[in-house]
This record gives structure tokens, sequence and C-alpha cells, in this order.
């Protein structure tokens, strides 16, 4: 599809096709800031190519383990297309904490002195969210 300006537009289908995330993973990623909103509403909202490469800057830098508010601020500083591969995919700069890399974490309480912690990362809280599920299954099964 093309916009009036001549650029390239993506249905939200055609986005997560181009990009390999979910319809959810581009309604989190604008909730959280990281991608500007669908411009246009309802069934003639789409997505343009700078959405694209926001989210292809967002996996590079989640696969470097960079947490989403560091992320956010590498984007912002970023001029618009300026998001290519030159977007940088380096692991953190260590902030030792205990001869430890600080990284901040999300903490589930599954029940009283059992609680599940892992990295805020949409795969991470993906996976964890799984774990709770089947531990819920197998606790109604006994």
């Amino acid at each position: 599809m093309e916009g009036n300006d001549g650029e390239k537009r993506y249905r939200i289908a055609e986005l997560c096709e181009e990009t390999g995330v979910t319809r959810r993973t581009v309604h989190y990623y604008i909730g959280r800031g990281l991608l500007p909103p669908a411009e246009g509403a309802g069934l003639a909202s789409s997505y343009t190519e700078e959405h694209v490469e926001r989210i292809r800057a967002i996996r590079r830098m989640q696969e470097a383990y960079l947490p989403l508010e560091e992320i956010r601020r590498r984007l912002d500083e970023m001029p618009a297309g300026g998001l290519g591969s030159e977007a940088p995919a380096e692991r953190p700069a260590a902030a030792p904490v205990g001869g430890r890399t600080e990284r901040r974490m999300v903490r589930i309480v599954l029940e009283h002195g059992v609680e599940l912690s892992y990295p805020e990362t949409e795969e991470a809280e993906e996976y964890a969210k799984r774990l709770v599920r089947w531990a819920d299954r197998r606790g109604k099964e006994s």
C-alpha cells in the first residue's frame, strides 16, 4: 500500500510479517513509547517504513540485552531515517554491583516464599507467562 506522499505503508498484518513480530508486540512497543502510533485509525490505520526500521532496531538492541529504557533513550537520540543497520547493538556498559552487571528485573510472587524473577525483555516475559500457566495447570492436577 502506498500513502499520498508516495511512501510505502503497511497494514498491521503486513508490518508484522515484514518485521517478524506479533500484533501484540507492536502494540506493546507503542504503549512503551518505543514506536509512534499508527497513522490514521481503525481500518484506515497504517504504519510507515520508520515503524519497520524502529522495530528492527529494537530487536537488535534486545538481542544485545539492552533494557527497554535504554532502547527508548537510544531511539530518541537517533535522527529519523538513521535507524538502519547503524542502530547500536553493543551490550550495555557494565555497572558493577557486587561483581555483576545491573539489569532491570521483573519479580512475580507465585506463592508465599516462591518468586519468579526474569530480565525485563518481552521474550523473558512471554516465557514467564507460559511457565506460570504451566505451573497453574500442574497445581490443578494435583
